[in-house]
């Protein structure tokens, strides 16, 4: 059996010794490098298409990170943590009637190839008395009721998001908010959420 005996530290110097004499290494550990919570937090309205009768909105789903010593690192977010969230935020201008339910599609698709696809529910409960308008919608990898599911975990976020069909007047936005853990000391940003 061979052993490993430390003979010193000192000023995070380390030496071991193998059997009495044989100095076998002598040198300071190699540090971990730090990591860094990357966030990307965008709000956008979708863009209504007249002949389409649908909402969209196309990104990247990057962001970039000014990293201490490595200069501009451009990072890709995914949705991979229960922290991560997207939400829907429908603002219908006529509002919804008491006992009314509207259905609509909600499709993610990612260079021409469809990621997922929501029936989106609106309604308003026959007992409400006044018009509902606004609607906000989560979406997680583990919802609680009430909330979408995000069914594809490590799936990226960017892409082509569209919203309909519909005639109505609405104001469709999508909130992101997403998490990263990248290697090195985060000093800023060098381009915003795309």
């Amino acid at each position: 059996m061979v052993r490993l005996t430390l003979i010193t530290r000192f000023n995070g110097i380390v030496c071991f010794t193998l059997g009495i004499s044989l100095l076998l290494a002598c040198g300071k550990p190699k540090p971990t490098p730090p990591e860094s919570d990357a966030i990307y937090d965008l709000t956008q309205i979708l863009s209504y298409n007249d002949q389409f009768r649908t909402y969209s909105w196309q990104f990247e789903g990057t962001k970039g990170f000014n990293i201490q010593g490595s200069g501009c690192q451009i990072t890709t977010f995914v949705f991979d943590s229960p922290d991560d969230f997207m939400e829907l935020q429908i603002r219908d201008q006529a509002g919804i009637v008491p006992g009314q339910t509207l259905t609509y599609a909600l499709e993610h698709s990612l260079n021409g190839a469809r990621q997922d696809f929501w029936d989106i529910i609106l309604s308003n409960p026959i007992s409400s008395t006044t018009l509902k308008q606004n609607f906000d919608l989560p979406f997680k990898l583990n919802p609680s009721a009430g909330e979408y599911t995000w069914r594809r975990s490590g799936g990226a976020v960017g892409g082509l998001y569209t919203f309909g069909t519909t005639d109505r007047r609405m104001t469709v936005s999508i909130r992101l908010y997403l998490k990263a853990r990248i290697s090195g000391q985060i000093t800023g940003t060098c381009r915003d959420e795309k």
